[in-house]
C-alpha cells in the first residue's frame, strides 16, 4: 500500500443508473466491471436485518473504492470530503453509489427492510481503512495543503 493519498472531493462521487431488462419472467440488472462500474471490484458483500436507528461505514479508504445499491428498501448515504458534506438516497435497485478513496462515509435512515450491496475494489485490508474521523480531517488537509 503506498504512502501517498489521493484526495477526493464530492464531485468525484456518482450516482449511477444500472441497465435493467424486464419481461414476463422478471428483470434483470447485470452488473459489469469498468462497464457500469469505473473501476474492477474484487469483493462483493451486502448488508441487513439493521437495527432500528443504526448507522454503519463511519469511515473512508485510503486507496478503496465502492460501489453502493440499495436492493431493498432504502439508505441514506452521508458523504463527507473532509470540506463538505452532502446525502444521497438510494432506494431503486437500478441506483449505484460510486464512492472514491479518501470519502467518509456514513450509512443510516435504513428503512426496516433494508438490503445494501457494496461492491468493493480490493480486499479486505485493515490497512487501508481509516476509522477515526479526526485522522481522517489531517490526512485531507496534509494531502491538500
Amino acid at each position: 500500500m503506498t504512502n501517498v493519498l489521493s484526495i477526493s472531493r464530492l464531485e468525484d462521487c456518482r450516482v449511477y443508473e444500472l441497465p435493467e431488462f424486464a419481461d414476463t419472467r422478471g428483470v434483470l440488472t447485470p452488473i459489469e466491471s469498468n462497464c457500469h462500474l469505473p473501476f474492477d471490484f474484487s469483493r462483493v458483500f451486502y448488508v441487513y436485518r439493521l437495527a432500528a436507528g443504526a448507522s454503519r461505514g463511519k469511515h473512508a479508504q485510503k486507496q478503496g473504492k465502492q460501489f453502493i445499491i440499495c436492493l431493498v428498501g432504502g439508505v441514506d448515504v452521508e458523504l463527507d470530503d473532509g470540506l463538505f458534506k452532502r446525502t444521497v438516497r438510494l432506494d431503486r435497485p437500478t441506483m449505484g453509489l460510486y464512492v472514491p478513496q479518501m470519502i467518509w462515509t456514513t450509512q443510516g435512515n435504513f428503512t426496516s427492510d433494508c438490503v445494501y450491496l457494496v461492491l468493493a475494489s480490493g480486499s479486505y485490508d485493515k490497512r487501508d481503512y481509516v476509522r477515526n474521523y479526526e485522522d481522517f480531517l489531517r490526512l485531507v488537509s496534509a494531502q491538500s495543503g
